[in-house]
């Protein structure tokens, strides 16, 4: 019995041996007051013994229940842990399951392909339509296992966003441009009025675009209609895929976001996909850090509306910076750095006739240094001409960033700036945790470091 558990029980102990003295001395006294010693003895005596053997038995009654919850709570420890590992051993056999299956599905289908086109020989119309059938399957079959990969990596906290700055009124008109075909009658309108840029991976974006417009084809009738809205929520944009299908009914609405629940296709009265994709829809929107809702009734269709942040430069840094000092500190060093660069002096020779607008441009500058960073570093403008960009590294190999960023400054000034110059980049860098340990002040740190690497671009950048 450990001092936690006997303490309280002490206190209760002492508490009822109080109480029963008080009232044995009572009982006694009032006896002797009657003038019976004697029998006022033998009372105490029984008294004491009777409370003597109440307070046994309540001891052993709180021995006997603390052990059956110990034993309990070490069985339901067990059981937790064999859960744990048992869900564990699922998701790596379902993981290597599905890329062991990859590779041959991968071959299967270029070689149908290939026989379906006639490349290697004539085949009669019975053997196209077969063939045509095993291809629909085959990307069907390729489309579960994306999904299941997609959602074991997700579960298993692997899956890597590539946030940036994008424009989700672009991606759903992508979107309602390449579903039109297999529409069919049924007609997608989009309405994107002009709304700020949203923090999100834009190849994400699209799968859950995919998704919601799949499913808003399979429950549509011919005929019908499919609306895609954009609407700015503060700092949020929300995007709502709205179909003219059947409906779901309420009890089955709080279920759509599980992994493999299939609604039936009233069409069909048979449920028709895998049920994996609107369970990646929920986890994708909630990896961005939005939400995703249904608004649905029976006989006039369903609304699936999800956020995403908006883009705001402050907020997305500072996001960043965490995400950042989180990785660096799991990899061992806890070091990283800010590389800032000020871009005035280019946005200030930019002229219509050189390259268009400085947010094309800057659009530009941002996708090259992006492509000469490791895959986990950020770069994103902070402000209208200063770009900041976050990696893990030390002091020296910051430094080896900066001069790198130099390079690639001077080929992409080069290629916006028609008019000959030597716009003046500068570029500064400061160090977590040694020049700072707050976004705002590791990229002031940068930016103060601008005045002694202020350097003009070589002579041939901006001809």
């Amino acid at each position: 019995m450990n001092l936690s558990t006997l303490r309280p029980r002490l206190r209760y102990l002492v508490l009822l041996l109080v109480l029963s003295a008080v009232v044995l001395i009572s009982v006694v006294s009032f006896v002797v007051v009657q003038g019976h010693g004697q029998l006022a003895i033998f009372i105490g005596l029984l008294l004491t013994l009777g409370i003597l053997g109440y307070l046994a038995l309540t001891v052993r009654r709180a021995e006997q229940i603390e052990t059956v919850v110990a034993e309990r709570t070490a069985e339901l420890s067990k059981e937790v842990a064999e859960r744990k590992r048992l869900e564990r051993v699922k998701d790596e056999f379902v993981s290597m399951v599905s890329h062991e299956l990859r590779t041959p599905l991968v071959v299967i289908e270029q070689s149908v392909s290939i026989v379906l086109e006639g490349i290697v020989g004539s085949t009669n119309e019975q053997q196209r339509k077969l063939l045509s059938i095993a291809s629909e399957h085959l990307k069907r079959l390729a489309e579960l296992i994306n999904s299941i990969l997609d959602l074991s990596k997700i579960e298993a906290g692997k899956f890597v966003l590539h946030r940036r700055e994008t424009d989700l009124g672009e991606l759903v008109q992508q979107s309602c441009t390449a579903f039109q075909v297999s529409a069919g009658s049924r007609r997608i309108v989009a309405h994107t009025p002009q709304v700020p840029p949203v923090f999100a991976d834009p190849d994400r974006m699209m799968q859950v675009l995919a998704n919601l417009l799949n499913n808003a084809i399979k429950f549509t009738p011919a005929d019908g209609l499919i609306t895609v809205t954009l609407d700015s929520q503060g700092n949020r944009i929300a995007c709502s895929v709205s179909d003219t299908g059947p409906g779901i009914p309420a009890d089955q609405q709080g279920r759509l976001f599980e992994k493999f629940h299939q609604l039936r296709d009233s069409l069909s009265d048979r449920p028709r996909g895998t049920g994996l994709g609107l369970a990646i829809c929920k986890q994708l929107v909630e990896l961005h850090g939005g939400t995703i809702a249904v608004q649905s009734t029976v006989g006039q269709g369903s609304t699936f509306t999800f956020t995403v942040p908006a883009f705001r430069p402050v907020v997305v840094f500072a996001e960043l910076f965490k995400e950042t000092a989180a990785r660096a500190t799991g990899e061992g060093g806890g070091a990283f750095g800010v590389v800032a660069v000020d871009l005035a002096d280019v946005r200030a020779r930019l002229t219509p006739a050189s390259s268009g607008s400085w947010e094309e441009a800057g659009r530009h500058c941002i996708e090259a240094v992006r492509k000469s960073l490791q895959e986990d570093d950020h770069v994103l403008l902070v402000e209208e001409t200063t770009l900041a960009v976050l990696a893990i590294a030390g002091r020296a190999g910051i430094e080896v960033i900066r001069h790198r960023l130099r390079g690639v400054c001077a080929a992409w000034v080069e290629s916006v700036l028609a008019a000959a110059g030597s716009p003046a980049i500068r570029i500064g860098s400061a160090v977590y945790p040694y020049d700072g340990q707050q976004p705002e002040a590791l990229l002031r740190y940068a930016k103060e470091r601008w005045a002694e690497a202020e350097q003009p671009l070589p002579p041939h950048a901006g001809r």
